[in-house]
């Protein structure tokens, strides 16, 4: 009887080890909206020379097609692949990409992650 009481005791201890949340197991990461979060980074940053009449190297963001069709070099946005991404290379200053917006101004970091986490999550027109 003692033995039984020992493994079920053991088995219970084991099994809440189990199913306790581990910290190295990542929050879901919520879905960014290109409506609610992305436009407003883009008119922040962008929209000076990429909308409405402007249009600087053809490329214009003032909405989800116009970001999504790109320039007359080719698409700016590759979905699911940020690093990939034209846009993000130039808002970064990384090579393959020009240095976006121009002059000493930069984009701050928490909205570089909004154009990051968008476009990993598949540039989607929500």
């Amino acid at each position: 009887m003692k033995l039984a009481l020992i493994a079920i005791a053991a088995s219970s201890m084991f099994g809440a080890t189990l199913m306790a949340p581990s910290a190295t197991i990542a929050e879901p990461q919520s879905q960014v909206s290109f409506k609610e979060k992305v436009t407003p980074v883009l008119k922040k940053y962008c929209y000076n020379c990429h909308a409405g009449e402007k249009s600087s190297k053809g490329l214009k963001v003032d909405t989800y097609e116009n970001i999504m069709k790109g320039t007359s070099y080719g698409k700016v946005i590759k979905p699911g692949k940020s690093a990939e991404s034209v846009i993000v290379k130039s808002i970064k200053s990384q090579p393959g990409g020009t240095k976006m917006p121009p002059g000493r101004r930069t984009v701050a970091e928490a909205d570089v992650k909004i154009i990051t986490d968008w476009i990993d999550q598949g540039a989607k027109n929500n």
